[in-house]
């Protein structure tokens, strides 16, 4: 996996969640002013990045996953078609006509 595109994923998603974190401060302002809602902002955006940050890599990481299974069965179906074996129809059209086995 490339882990370089999964990093870089993550941080762009990230961005976006601080920027979400930030629009939804401004979108929903608080009327408290007690203690706990004083670092409010603060909280929105770093939730909004780890959210952003932990879907950006997962998504990636799932997309490379996908790209590498979908590799992996077509190798194997191509391994299929090559080494398929032969029916019985085939096996009587080559005795019968004395391709394999002579006498």
């Amino acid at each position: 996996m490339n882990t370089r595109r999964i990093v870089f994923s993550g941080v762009v998603t990230s961005a976006v969640g601080v920027g979400l974190g930030l629009v939804m401060l401004n979108l929903a302002p608080c009327p408290y002013s007690s203690d706990l809602y004083r670092n409010l902002k603060q909280d929105y955006l770093i939730i909004g990045g780890v959210i952003g940050l932990l879907f950006g890599a997962g998504q990636e990481t799932v997309r490379q996953l996908k790209r590498q299974c979908d590799e992996e069965d077509a190798i194997a179906d191509q391994q299929v078609k090559t080494l398929r074996p032969l029916t019985s129809l085939e096996l009587t059209r080559q005795f019968n006509n004395g391709s394999r086995y002579k006498l």
